[in-house]
């Protein structure tokens, strides 16, 4: 009967540390979920920290892609305004040469006449001059013509 009761208090004391045991197992299993649980909670307070980081980054990127966007619509629009403005003033500057052109091939053409006219006028003066010079030629004869018709008269009354 001593055996008995040393196997039952064997027994005893193996459900007292197999009890012991499953209540620090069911306890440490809980600290684990614990542990895990708050470690979950953990990460996904960081995760969320880091994704309002990467959503502000992304906004600060959009702002700049903006910008970006602008700078090169005024680049192209100022590019485009200084290339028309290279083919008016290019295309202006070929009216004006033209013009320039035709105008001087007009003054050598005046020069031309001018010139003609001026040896026409060169030479009516010297036409102009030979009839004043035989003008007062005649002028004199007539003159003197006339001296001699009187003194003729004046003469031949006598």
């Amino acid at each position: 009967a001593v055996v008995s009761t040393q196997s039952t208090g064997n027994n005893d004391c193996r459900n007292a540390q197999s009890s012991a045991l499953a209540t620090r197992a069911v306890k440490e299993e809980g600290n684990f979920w614990k542990n895990l649980y708050k470690n979950a909670i953990i990460d996904l307070e960081e995760a969320e920290r880091k994704v309002g980081s990467l959503e502000k980054a992304l906004r600060s990127e959009m702002r700049e892609l903006e910008k970006s966007q602008e700078t090169t619509r005024d680049t192209k629009t100022s590019y485009l305004k200084e290339r028309n403005a290279k083919t008016y003033y290019k295309n202006l500057s070929e009216k004006y040469s033209s013009i320039v052109i035709a105008l001087e091939k007009k003054l050598g053409e005046v020069k031309g006449r001018s010139h003609k006219l001026g040896e026409k006028v060169a030479a009516l003066q010297k036409e102009n001059e030979a009839a004043e010079f035989n003008l007062q030629r005649c002028s004199k004869s007539s003159a003197f013509a006339e001296e001699k018709l009187r003194a003729a008269n004046h003469n031949g009354g006598k």
